[in-house]
């Protein structure tokens, strides 16, 4: 998957972190008994900005129960700009889920 994201609003009106980027992605769902899915991808600023890696995975165990795991972070980010913030937010989640 590739995608170009815009806002052609002005910088004072716009919220939008991602205003001139590229997203490459990709997702893959395996026909097996467990529903094994993985998707990941990168958000690239065009304006030289920083950028962000995702990576998510996940899988039935037996019947009952359900493994994810999620990664996410935050790379080359200025730090005189709104997505500072983010520099320190990079995420690395596993959970174990059981349905009854």
């Amino acid at each position: 998957m590739l995608e170009y994201l815009t806002d052609s609003r002005s910088e004072d009106q716009s919220l939008a972190l991602f205003d001139n980027d590229v997203l490459l992605g990709f997702r893959a769902l395996f026909s097996d008994a467990a529903s094994t899915s993985v998707q990941g991808g990168m958000i690239q600023d065009l304006n030289g900005r920083g950028r962000v890696f995702s990576l998510e995975a996940s899988r039935r165990l037996g019947a009952d129960y359900r493994i994810e795991t999620e990664w996410r972070v935050y790379s080359d980010l200025p730090s005189d700009s709104s997505v500072a913030v983010l520099a320190n937010l990079d995420l690395v989640r596993l959970s174990v889920s059981r349905y009854l």
